[in-house]
């Protein structure tokens, strides 16, 4: 704003503060902060404010104040740092923590599925291997439960390397490596 956009300090709190409701909270932040610091002789403590720019932008602005001694007159000397970079960063980073912690909260309700699958396999196959009256003695038939209880106990530890994982990603120390996977067995497994 020039000279001529704002003649007087009642011609700029309608231009920089727009919203009536919050051009009102600002200034009585500023008057009970500038109070508190004239009345205690400390500094004035920066206020963070939202203001409105000529070209209409919005700017976030750490707002101060210093006393000034000017021609016997007692005054203040108003600085305004702009902020808007700093507040951008911050609410980046607060969606990127949002956002984390809404994938983490999805991985572990889908890891508890997963967990539960293979162990429900292992748990149901070991009690038939236990019951000799519901299980046919053949060879076959134990070495396909034994195979079934292998494979979901190999999927169960798979499933808890994963979490392992997600505390490793959370300290920065995962570590990737390329393997070679059998794709032929794993249809198989899912079929």
């Amino acid at each position: 704003y020039g000279v001529s956009d704002i003649p007087t300090l009642t011609d700029w709190w309608p231009a920089a503060y727009p919203d009536p409701n919050y051009r009102k909270w600002v200034r009585n932040a500023w008057q009970s902060e500038y109070t508190r610091a004239s009345n205690t002789k400390t500094e004035f403590t920066p206020i963070e404010v939202k203001i409105r720019c000529k070209d209409g932008t919005d700017r976030f602005v750490l707002a101060s104040a210093a006393p000034l001694e000017a021609d016997l007159q007692h005054t203040h000397l108003v600085l305004l740092y702009d902020i808007s970079d700093r507040k951008r960063a911050e609410q980046e980073i607060r969606l990127a923590h949002e956002t984390t912690n809404r994938a983490k909260s999805e991985f572990l309700a889908n890891m508890s599925h997963e967990i539960r699958t293979p162990l429900t396999a292992i748990l149901g196959y070991a009690e038939l291997l236990g019951d000799d009256e519901k299980l046919d003695q053949s060879h076959k038939d134990r070495a396909q439960i034994l195979d079934t209880i292998k494979n979901a106990g190999s999927h169960l530890l798979t499933v808890i390397n994963d979490i392992l994982d997600l505390s490793k990603i959370e300290a920065e120390k995962l570590t990737f490596e390329k393997v070679d996977t059998p794709l032929v067995n794993v249809l198989c497994e899912v079929e």
